[in-house]
């Protein structure tokens, strides 16, 4: 700023000419706080925005627990097997160096169970073993005559297995029109050597025949079928 001494009409110009500077120093003062000089303002957070980015930041997590409960396994189950139903077989035999397994089905039995202390025989009837179609049986794969063990949940006190030619079942399921519809006794079934030891049956399975067999227990008597498809 300059200052001056001069005297005019008994007047400091000093004072004239401080005051414009003044004014100017103001009118940049404000336009400096205008353009953004003063101090930084944060704008102000918006709740809405917050409280989105709070439910996308707890999203994971209740994914995560919800999750969980699906993939959480359920109790085991701890209901009997029905007492009226026959003991459930399973045939075991070695094939290229390890221990196959299969599961013949039962079709047909008498059975005796106690029954709040009364003794009570169900009677399960169902087709003969020859009436069932061969597509979708149980079997068992071997490729040559070959040793089977069926064991039962219950010991078996004897048994007798007879069997029947595949290829002579098909000719009689073609003549009878279906499975269901084939006579027993059109067809001849041939007895095998069998063994009953600890419960146990066995006996030896070719490839292409069918295999029936009459299994006795203590509590009754059961039918149980499966196949051995042609090698």
């Amino acid at each position: 700023m300059m200052e001056s001494h001069e005297t005019q009409g008994g007047i400091d110009m000093k004072r004239n000419v401080a005051l414009p500077a003044l004014m100017l120093t103001g009118a940049l003062c404000l336009t400096l706080v205008a353009a953004g000089c003063g101090p930084r303002q944060e704008p102000a957070s918006d709740p809405a925005e917050e409280q989105q980015e709070q439910v996308v930041e707890d999203e994971p997590a209740e994914r995560d627990d919800q999750q969980a409960e699906a993939t959480e396994p359920e109790e085991p189950s701890t209901s009997q097997a029905d007492p009226a139903d026959p003991p459930l077989a399973t045939g075991t035999y070695e094939l290229d160096g390890q221990t196959a397994e299969f599961y013949p089905m039962s079709c047909g039995s008498v059975w005796t169970f106690d029954n709040d202390g009364e003794p009570m025989t169900v009677t399960t009837d169902a087709p003969h073993p020859v009436q069932y179609a061969a597509k979708g049986m149980v079997s068992a794969d071997v490729t040559a005559a070959t040793p089977v063990v069926v064991a039962f949940n219950a010991d078996a006190t004897g048994a007798t297995v007879t069997r029947w030619s595949e290829a002579e079942l098909a000719d009689a399921v073609a003549a009878a029109g279906s499975a269901s519809a084939v006579d027993p006794a059109s067809v001849t079934g041939e007895p095998v050597d069998v063994e009953v030891a600890g419960g146990k049956v066995e006996f030896s399975v070719e490839p292409g025949y069918r295999y029936g067999i009459d299994a006795t227990f203590a509590s009754g008597t059961a039918t149980y079928v499966f196949t051995s498809p042609a090698a």
